[in-house]
């Protein structure tokens, strides 16, 4: 995840990721963004508007990106120990 995705996502929903829940279109709405950003970041053109990049996402990966997401980070499990 970059600064230019999350920029992305708060551009598109007028809201922060923090604020991005379970919501299935909200999430598919940041994968967009990181998908877009990280093109953006490899000049490699990314031409798909949303709901187009969205038929194209099988639930499974959404779960995948789900999980990937809300696990805490190496830093917030150290601090746990």
């Amino acid at each position: 995840m970059t600064m230019g995705a999350m920029r992305r996502y708060k551009r598109e929903t007028g809201e922060d990721i923090s604020r991005m829940g379970n919501d299935a279109d909200k999430m598919t709405t940041f994968l967009y963004c990181c998908t877009a950003s990280a093109c953006n970041a490899d000049k490699v053109e990314f031409d798909l508007d949303i709901d187009t990049f969205a038929d194209g996402v099988d639930l499974s990966v959404m779960n995948e990106f789900a999980q990937e997401f809300s696990a805490p980070s190496g830093d917030e499990q150290a601090k746990k120990k």
